[in-house]
């Protein structure tokens, strides 16, 4: 059995074509955003925790996308898996309640920079603690 072929209007075929397109501009800006958001949430005890991460992505690196970027970012040295969990507070995607993996920082590496040379930190931060090293936690 054959399905008929749904045309879709000008408006929906770029968008489909702008979320497919892995190569569009839009992926290496939601990519910088994403290490720069594992920065911050890291600050304070060098840990990526998914709960404190979510707020920073949302509505500005596509869901999808997510869980590729934290994979990416354990392949590049930036973060690696723990052996500790946090339960998800992620009511938005239907994941309250289930396990969230947490991840160290493990190099806090140069932060990306814009085409006039600036860091790429938001400019509140520029010259914090946001973009220094982590201190390992002593208990």
């Amino acid at each position: 059995m054959t399905l008929p072929f749904a045309p879709v209007d000008d408006y929906t075929a770029d968008l489909l074509s702008l979320v497919a397109d892995e190569r569009h501009p839009s992926t290496d800006y939601e990519w910088q955003l994403f290490k720069e958001c594992l920065v911050t949430a890291s600050r304070f005890d060098g840990m990526v925790r998914p709960n404190d991460m979510r707020p920073m992505l949302a509505g500005r690196v596509a869901p999808r996308r997510i869980g590729s970027f934290y994979r990416k970012a354990c392949l590049e040295g930036l973060i690696r898996a723990t052996d500790e969990w946090q339960t998800s507070n992620d009511a938005h995607g239907r994941n309250v309640g289930k396990p969230a993996r947490i991840y160290r920082r493990t190099s806090v590496g140069s932060p990306p920079s814009d085409a006039d040379g600036r860091t790429g930190a938001p400019s509140s931060a520029r010259g914090s603690a946001l973009v220094s090293p982590v201190r390992e936690r002593t208990t």
